[in-house]
């Protein structure tokens, strides 16, 4: 049995359950009198503004990975590191008839997305309709590995996959180098999606997180810096920093923003004593979880599929959609992507076990697996592990998923300009 005041914080990672006795807090959410499991690698802060008792059982997994607790100072730790800006951020958004943006930006495992959760509860503490755009297309928890996703919280949260998603956008890679111009575009998208209904009065919200990757040095700040420029937040939240001395990140967002009506300011980062820090197998396992997510039946050989004509399939490359796919080559092992731009061929080979996004119209609505690209009666066809019914777009990546382990890998995605004379017969 742990006692809590007011200038110690609890930081306990998971798996364990927490008996709390008492008024407490998690990211600003009341946990007064509850128990809270947290999930393996979760690692969640426990606060009280008065006194309060906590009660920890932790457990150990069959990999190795235990349970561990650490009590740190409130200066050190925890939300109140935060709460001049988090009240600012509020108290403008309460009074502002406006739609408020936020965007957090720093590097890997600096808490971008313990803050951007702060944030929300405390606005709906407030009284406030909060909305959230994941823009990590790595280690997301909007969407599935390589895509960005959307959502409004209805009410206070632990972990932002608690959020459900609205809108969804495809990038392609879990890696944004050389996909950079994409994501700024699809931010935007997003963006604008949620600021459309916000006019239209379809719902109520008055304040978008944007929450971002780890990416902050050479072309990745050059990214931030484009994003920021074409949704214009109202205040930009630089992890990572210390208030004495600002690191070149504020001074190249400060330097190359082309507004000045928007505030740029630092904040002490959550794990700014390395407790925080992610190991690779966490990140790989939170990359499984969040694919399991996505696809039905994962894990299964046969699962649920959908079979589509390539005659009535749009592909989207990179973000250029390709109108036509056409078989071709002395085995068939050859797909060509045609556009009023260019004309593309990949190999079969990468396509068969491509984790894909699937679209109907301008929206991006379901995530699959190609299972296989077939000729039947003379008609090549295409199927998919998914359970969406009705698509006529597919996203292409260059992630695969193994059919015997189940697990992701990169795929090598050579992709070759062509020049294509005729159609080729079918």
């Amino acid at each position: 049995m742990y006692v809590l005041t007011p200038d110690i914080v609890s930081l306990v990672k998971g798996p364990a359950n927490v008996r709390i006795i008492g008024k407490a807090s998690i990211l600003g959410k009341d946990v007064s009198d509850s128990t809270v499991f947290i999930q393996q690698g979760r690692l969640l802060p426990f606060e009280t503004d008065s006194s309060c008792k906590i009660s920890i059982t932790l457990e150990e997994k069959e990999d190795g990975d235990r349970s561990k607790i650490w009590m740190c100072s409130s200066f050190e730790a925890g939300t109140k590191i935060w709460k001049d800006i988090v009240n600012r951020i509020i108290s403008s958004s309460s009074s502002s008839k406006n739609l408020q943006s936020i965007m957090v930006v720093g590097p890997t495992d600096s808490g971008k997305t313990t803050l951007s959760t702060y944030i929300i509860n405390e606005a709906i503490r407030n009284a406030l309709k909060p909305a959230i755009i994941d823009a990590d297309i790595g280690q997301g928890d909007l969407a599935p590995p390589n895509a960005i996703g959307c959502g409004i919280a209805a009410k206070q949260i632990l972990h932002l996959r608690e959020v459900s998603t609205k809108y969804f956008a495809f990038i392609g890679s879990t890696n944004p180098t050389g996909f950079e111009r994409l994501i700024t575009r699809s931010v935007k998208t997003l963006f604008n999606k949620l600021k459309k209904e916000e006019n239209e009065n379809k719902n109520d919200v008055n304040l978008i997180i944007i929450n971002t990757d780890g990416y902050i040095t050479g072309n990745g700040l050059i990214c931030k810096v484009s994003v920021a420029n074409e949704l214009r937040p109202h205040i930009i939240i630089c992890l990572g920093e210390d208030s004495s001395s600002p690191s070149p990140l504020v001074h190249h967002l400060r330097s190359y923003l082309s507004s000045t009506n928007i505030t740029v300011t630092y904040a002490m980062s959550a794990s700014s004593n390395n407790i925080i820090l992610k190991r690779q197998t966490e990140r790989r396992r939170q990359r499984l979880n969040q694919l399991q997510r996505y696809i039905p039946d994962f894990g299964k050989v046969r699962g649920k599929s959908i079979t589509l004509s390539l005659k009535k399939i749009k592909f989207v490359y990179r973000g250029l959609t390709y109108f036509k796919g056409l078989i071709v080559g002395r085995n068939n092992d050859d797909l060509i992507l045609v556009s009023k731009r260019k004309t593309i061929l990949i190999s079969k080979e990468n396509l068969v076990n491509m984790f894909v996004g699937l679209g109907l119209g301008d929206n991006v609505i379901g995530f699959g697996i190609i299972s296989n690209i077939f000729a039947e009666y003379s008609v090549y066809k295409i199927a998919i592990q998914t359970n969406i019914e009705k698509l006529n777009k597919i996203y292409l990546s260059n992630t695969g998923i193994s059919r015997d382990s189940w697990k992701p890998y990169v795929i090598d995605l050579k992709v070759d300009s062509y020049q294509l004379k005729e159609e080729p017969s079918r």
